[in-house]
């Protein structure tokens, strides 16, 4: 087991779940234990992040399908270096990040488990990636028929 709380995951498959971008949880503290519904969001977010929003405002990191986490007893360290990659691309797609964004790490069998460090950035990252995308989406000037001024739709 990798740590109480961290290491009870089995891992199904899913892409964004079914529920788009999450609300993250950003103040986790000393003590706190990440269950399997956590890591889904965090994921997930990461996800929603690179598969949808970024996208739209024209930058596209390459990213992992991340297994869902089920209750179970897993120690398997992938998932959260797929996490960890995942974020990379993000950071690594030329998307504009402001001061505050946080550069993972590589996670190895045996060694330090995630602590809420850990989650605060797999939370905060994505977060911190939607934001720009909408300080980006809010300087863009949009064009399309209503948009520009076209208030007759022509026949």
């Amino acid at each position: 087991m990798i740590a109480p709380g961290w290491g009870e995951f089995q891992w199904g498959r899913s892409l964004c779940g079914s529920y788009g971008f999450r609300t993250p949880v950003t103040d986790w503290s000393v003590g706190d234990q990440e269950t399997h519904s956590d890591f889904n969001r965090q994921k997930d977010n990461v996800e929603y992040a690179s598969t949808y929003a970024l996208p739209a405002v024209g930058y596209s990191p390459s990213v992992t399908v991340i297994a869902d986490a089920v209750l179970g007893d897993q120690t398997n360290i992938t998932p959260f270096n797929e996490l960890e990659g995942n974020l990379t691309a993000i950071e690594n797609c030329g998307i504009p990040l402001p001061t505050g964004w946080e550069s993972g790490t590589m996670w190895v069998g045996g060694g330090a488990a995630p602590i809420y460090t850990d989650a605060n950035r797999w939370e905060g990252n994505p977060e911190i990636a939607m934001e720009t995308v909408e300080r980006i989406q809010a300087t863009k000037h949009w064009c399309g028929t209503f948009k520009c001024g076209q208030g007759v739709i022509l026949p």
